[in-house]
């Protein structure tokens, strides 16, 4: 946590190191958090080598040489080590070790990353001292339009008004992608090309939402059909619909309140779970001996049984949870 003053006045939140803005925070005028958007903004690109020149590569229209430099690194009490960077069309060339990709690369192929964090002309740094600037929730949209990566999703509210929005660019696929993303594809075939990215504009957006709940915990924001999907991947639903209950318990909010729905330690997915995993084993079977397996297995259930689900760290049912739900996975 910081705070900066700014000629607008003093700025207050979470910061993250080396970065001189707030990510989450709020102003005199304006409060603002963001959450992970799972924005599916990376692609793992196969390339073809040519098989008489490795500098060369397969294109949709021929065979292209990689883009190269070589780079020393230093190395602590070792002599320097020199390497050489090359890049595709499609990205910077990854070695096979990382994440052992050379175990889904065919041979005589590299792999390439496309990310939209590798764009030249990234003004992401810009979009975070923008939004510190901004009093108004237009103000505030209107910065995380220079937001490219991470995407995340950024909910505002000024004295009058809420909004939340996907901040981030997001890939242009072509329909007739072969993998949708999903997958490792080749560079060959022009339709696993990215066509740029996405105007900001069609980026998922609620404004003043009927109800006047807004929020979000990573949770999915939006139903599409691919190339509009955003991402086939997504967090978790419990939190938000524990979040909506602390919400929808009362009529008017307080600070208090916001700061007991923080320190919320309710799971609500072991209040789903346990009744469906446990719901044949509650208080069944004789009593058992005292020091026995069977005794500490019927003991254990008896607690969950009666468990509400909170999280705290000084009971035993979270640990026991825990390690059941793990041995069922």
């Amino acid at each position: 946590l910081a705070r900066l003053e700014l000629q607008l006045g003093g700025v207050i939140g979470a910061t993250v190191p080396g970065i001189p803005s707030i990510w989450s925070g709020r102003s005199a005028k304006l409060g603002w958090g963001v959450t992970t958007a799972y924005v599916d903004d990376q692609d793992v690109v196969i390339e073809q080598l040519n098989p008489e020149n490795s500098e060369e590569y397969l294109t949709p229209t021929g065979f292209k040489k990689f883009q190269s430099r070589p780079t020393i690194i230093n190395i602590k009490d070792e002599a320097p080590v020199t390497v050489t960077l090359r890049w595709s069309d499609n990205g910077p060339i990854l070695p096979g070790s990382f994440q052992n990709l050379r175990a889904v690369t065919p041979p005589g192929h590299v792999a390439a990353l496309s990310s939209t964090a590798l764009s030249p002309s990234d003004t992401t740094l810009s979009a975070s001292i923008r939004l510190m600037q901004s009093t108004t929730v237009e103000d505030a949209l209107f910065a995380g339009s220079l937001h490219m990566a991470p995407a995340q999703n950024l909910t505002v509210a000024d004295q009058t008004k809420i909004a939340m929005k996907t901040i981030g660019s997001v890939p242009n696929r072509k329909t007739d992608h072969q993998s949708e993303g999903r997958l490792p594809s080749l560079g060959s075939s022009a339709s696993n090309h990215w066509d740029g990215t996405m105007p900001y504009a069609s980026n998922p957006e609620f404004i003043e939402p009927m109800g006047g709940l807004l929020g979000n915990t990573n949770n999915k924001t939006v139903e599409r059909p691919f190339p509009n999907h955003i991402s086939f991947t997504w967090g978790d639903t419990q939190r938000v619909q524990r979040w909506q209950r602390l919400m929808q318990v009362r009529q008017v909010h307080t600070r208090d309140s916001f700061v007991e729905a923080q320190l919320d330690t309710v799971s609500f997915t072991a209040r789903s779970l346990l009744p469906l995993i446990g719901a044949e084993l509650w208080f069944t079977g004789e009593a058992a001996t005292e020091g026995t397996i069977e005794r500490e297995r019927q003991r254990a259930l008896t607690l969950l049984a009666s468990w509400n689900g909170e999280m705290n760290e000084h009971l035993p049912e979270p640990l026991i949870y825990a390690t059941w739900v793990r041995a069922l996975q």
